[in-house]
């Protein structure tokens, strides 16, 4: 089940990304955020942290814990953002992902994300990689 974080998940959260210490704090920190987690049996298994920016979303973070990779949870994360974004008649979702983790970019491919600009030193490791999925005509 997807479902949005509630204050009961950010200490799991924030053991692998810091987005913020409860619901509240983060639409200080980002008004536009958003975290959808993956939940099977009771058990975060995956999350993703987004901005909704009026007529697009930026995937900040996107993450499947390690016991649970390679099931095709990631892959359900982006459908539904994909599928809220479409109905929403969004323009696009973008991203940034580093140049070398190729099994995310593999991913991104298979939802018709495109490679528009490279972000030189982006990260510590490296450059980053600007991906964008249009939606004009997914209606």
């Amino acid at each position: 089940m997807i479902r949005e974080a509630i204050v009961d998940d950010y200490e799991l959260l924030n053991k692998y990304y810091m987005v913020a210490p409860s619901p509240e704090n983060l639409k200080v920190i980002n008004p536009f955020g958003k975290i959808m987690v993956f939940e099977d049996h009771g058990k975060v298994k995956a999350f993703i942290y987004y901005s909704d920016i009026y007529d697009r979303i930026e995937i900040n973070y996107i993450l499947t814990i390690d016991n649970y990779r390679h099931q095709g949870i990631a892959s359900k994360l982006l459908e539904y953002l994909i599928k809220e974004a479409v109905q929403k008649k969004y323009l696009n979702i973008s991203l940034e992902v580093a140049k070398s983790n190729t099994m995310a970019i593999l991913l991104y491919q298979k939802f018709q994300f495109k490679e528009v600009a490279i972000r030189k030193d982006y990260y510590p490791t490296g450059d980053g990689i600007l991906m964008v999925r249009e939606l004009m005509n997914d209606e």
